[in-house]
């Protein structure tokens, strides 16, 4: 349990594919999480709308789940996308 919180590198995060996508079919909204010089980022795309945040921290030791967390202006908010290991998929976090 240790190792279980870090900062977000590439080293640190189970995920080791370059993008990864997840739909939200109710709402219609696209989150793509992709790597942009060692930084993980998420954005998030609905109709014209586009916004994109850092991942500052990824939480789990990568045995069953990485999720992932941004940092805005002192608050941490958890990110919707976490990466489910054994299955190898990203999906969205649970309870969202």
């Amino acid at each position: 349990m240790g190792q279980s919180f870090g900062r977000a590198q590439v080293q640190k995060t189970a995920f080791k594919g370059n993008v990864a996508k997840v739909s939200d079919s109710i709402f219609g909204a696209l989150y793509t999480m992709h790597w942009d010089n060692n930084r993980m980022l998420i954005t998030e795309s609905y109709e014209a709308n586009k916004l994109t945040l850092p991942v500052n921290y990824i939480i789990g030791s990568g045995q069953h789940t990485n999720s992932h967390i941004s940092a805005l202006q002192g608050y941490c908010y958890q990110m919707p996308m976490t990466y489910y290991t054994q299955q190898k998929s990203m999906g969205f976090a649970s309870g969202i």
